[in-house]
Formats: structure tokens, C-alpha cells, sequence
């Protein structure tokens, strides 16, 4: 993924599918549902599960 402040670089979601909320996760097409949530700071899927951007910034795999 890129950000708007130029930082990009992968995110990995396995460190949290092992956690209820997002066990969703762990199925790839699920996963492909993921946008861009309302506020433009952050990513979210159909089930409220969401990552902020200063989460998916410091996590990022570059």
C-alpha cells in the first residue's frame, strides 16, 4: 500500500487473524473487501474491522 505521505510498503495482516474481532482475516477474499474508510484515515472491511493510519504506518513492511 502507499500512503499520501509518500511512505508505502506491505501490511501484514497475520500478526491479528488470531484475534476474535479479526479472525475474518484469515479468509483471502475477505480480505480483498478492504477500502478505504469514510474519514480517508484508514482502511476498513464490511464487518467494522479497521486499521488507523498511524497503525498501518508503523506496521508497515518496506
Amino acid at each position: 500500500m502507499s500512503l499520501s505521505n509518500g511512505v508505502s510498503g506491505l501490511f501484514d495482516v497475520s500478526p491479528y487473524i488470531n484475534k476474535g474481532f479479526f479472525k475474518e482475516l484469515a479468509n483471502e477474499a475477505y480480505v480483498k473487501l478492504v477500502k478505504v474508510d469514510s474519514s480517508g484515515m484508514g482502511v476498513c472491511w464490511p464487518n467494522e474491522q479497521d486499521f488507523s493510519v498511524d497503525t498501518l504506518e508503523a506496521e508497515l513492511i518496506k
